[in-house]
């Protein structure tokens, strides 16, 4: 679920369409992204500079910086610390890569009307993801992600709000040392 909601990340670096490439160009006008999504009932808040990000919900907390990543279970108190792959396509392993290594060049536009995009994973790539639609508004930023995974299942992520942050923000992609000191760490690198 959590990369599930990670994947709203996708949109700056696509196959050639019209619809994506305003999309593109929208996305990374802004710079700094804050997104608030909605998927299947669970509430998030997406902060990302498309080299890191850190993602707040009520069952977990992420940071990642590109390089190492933290994920916070607020139930137990425990920090679990890994790398992150950032040559990875795998959205499980590697959310932020479908911003800045051209994952959706993976994918084929399958169809585009109106506002909607439909891809699917070339046939010789196995992604966690086969097949993604994106919805997008007027203002040319997606406002829904509907996910098929390889197993069948669909995810539907709502995106409520984007909008551009500061770069002077006091959020990093790094959780505090006071945050670290106060909670349980285990670290798996």
């Amino acid at each position: 679920m959590i990369s599930a909601l990670l994947f709203l990340l996708v949109m700056v670096s696509a196959p050639s369409s019209g619809l994506l490439e305003k999309m593109q160009e929208e996305l990374a006008s802004l710079g700094i992204v804050k997104i608030s999504v909605n998927m299947q009932g669970s509430d998030a808040i997406v902060l990302t500079d498309g080299k890191g990000y850190h993602l707040q919900s009520e069952i977990v907390e992420v940071w990642s910086n590109g390089q190492t990543r933290w994920i916070y279970n607020p139930d137990s108190g425990e920090i679990t610390v890994s790398d992150t792959d950032a040559a990875s396509v795998d959205i499980f392993e590697n959310p932020v890569v479908l911003l800045t290594s051209g994952i959706l060049n993976s994918y084929d536009v399958v169809s585009e009307k109106g506002s909607q995009i439909l891809l699917r994973a070339k046939n010789n790539l196995k992604l966690s993801y086969p097949q993604i639609g994106i919805s997008v508004d007027g203002r040319g930023l997606p406002d829904k992600l509907t996910l098929k995974s390889a197993s069948g299942e669909i995810y539907v992520i709502q995106i409520i709000s984007i909008s551009s942050v500061p770069s002077d923000s006091d959020d990093s992609f790094e959780p505090s040392e006071t945050f670290l000191k106060n909670s349980f760490v285990n670290d798996m690198r």
